[in-house]
């Protein structure tokens, strides 16, 4: 990041590359070599080809930047409890009595301190309190929404669920129609916190229609969760390039793309 920055502050274009989609190409055009050199030529040859495609990097605000790394930070936090709740689960009561849970308490005093900080860099954000009325998105959802959106400029809703890896991955041939996947390849927290606010979004009101009638058609719940929570992004994608107030009524006039 610092060599993305200091090219984009001298101000060049910069494109950052998703390296895996990057290495597919390269053993396409050139599979016996692999050195720094050819790496560096590829690189350029695949900007050359694909930068019609490609998003120009914009540097998002230092609040936000560094909300996205509390965030993070917190994510970490709160698996490290969840493995010490488990293992706790293992211990006899007596053990578990020694142990104690002060390690559970001071991760609880840890995360309570990021959710502050976290807030207080995201309240001023304009989305911040329009987000928070669309039921199932709470504090830590909202700012990973808006960390999200800054990134730059996303096209459609359709683009800003491709980001959260949260759009399927297809594969046809002929006859054969393959099997519908999601394609994971986005902002993996920001993934997991638009299925948990779906998971709670489906036992209100205005969502759990949506959940109800796909598994009257047959989808699986989880699948039909999965639908919500794409949903919900172009939901937030059009209340942040908007500004606008979140209005349940309008949700029955949308059908939803499973």
């Amino acid at each position: 990041m610092r060599l993305v920055e200091t090219a984009w502050d001298l101000g060049f274009p910069v494109y950052v590359v998703n390296p895996k989609e990057f290495a597919y190409f390269r053993r396409s055009v050139n599979f016996r070599v692999k050195s720094d050199a050819s790496d560096a030529a590829m690189l350029a040859h695949y900007v050359d080809q694909q930068h019609s495609r490609l998003r120009t990097y914009s540097p998002p605000k230092p609040e936000l930047a560094t909300a996205q790394a509390l965030l993070t930070y917190r994510a970490t936090l709160v698996r490290a409890r969840v493995a010490i709740e488990e293992s706790y689960k293992t211990l006899p009561p007596q053990a578990r009595a020694q142990a104690g849970d002060s390690g559970i308490l001071a991760l609880n005093r840890q995360i309570a301190d990021l959710d502050a900080k976290i807030q207080d860099l995201v309240n001023t954000e304009p989305a911040y309190e329009l987000l928070l009325q669309i039921p199932g998105i709470g504090p830590k959802t909202a700012t990973a929404l808006i960390c999200a959106f800054s990134r730059g400029t996303f096209a459609s809703s359709d683009a800003f669920v491709a980001y959260a890896g949260l759009d399927l991955r297809i594969c046809d041939s002929g006859k054969h129609v393959g099997q519908r996947k999601l394609s994971k390849r986005g902002d993996r927290l920001l993934r997991c916190l638009m299925y948990t606010a779906a998971v709670s979004g489906v036992k209100c009101p205005c969502w759990k229609p949506y959940h109800e009638r796909y598994k009257a058609k047959g989808w699986r719940p989880i699948q039909s969760i999965l639908i919500v929570a794409r949903k919900m992004l172009r939901l937030t994608w059009s209340i942040m390039t908007n500004l606008s107030e979140f209005d349940p009524k309008r949700l029955v006039h949308l059908d939803i793309k499973p």
